[in-house]
């Protein structure tokens, strides 16, 4: 049986590693968060920087919906080959991009 691929999720990959060559680890953390937001609610749009901040509201940013953001959470888990986690209460967990940041850069820094 062939595996199916998701395009999407290479592409955005692919995006953020040519950009963040010797940028260091913060930077590399914050443009793959904000990539794959833009990924997962914008699938059309290429560049994911232009008007998200590390206080950018979670819950508003995705209208409330939880499952797409968890949906989120799991594909930047996989760009940095970090184990799957349970995904409920987000919103509680994460109130804006800078949470899911310093989240992943905890997780990245004791691997």
């Amino acid at each position: 049986m062939a595996a199916v691929y998701d395009f999407s999720y290479y592409r955005a990959r692919k995006l953020v590693k040519n950009r963040m060559k010797d940028k260091g680890l913060i930077y590399e953390v914050y443009f793959s968060t904000v990539q794959f937001v833009y990924v997962n609610l914008w699938r059309n749009h290429q560049d994911g920087m232009e008007f998200l901040t590390t206080h950018t509201d979670l819950k508003e940013l995705f209208n409330g919906d939880e499952q797409k953001f968890a949906t989120t959470f799991m594909l930047i888990h996989k760009y940095w080959e970090l184990e799957p986690v349970a995904c409920h209460g987000m919103f509680d967990q994460f109130q804006t991009i800078g949470d899911v940041c310093h989240y992943i850069e905890r997780k990245v820094k004791t691997m």
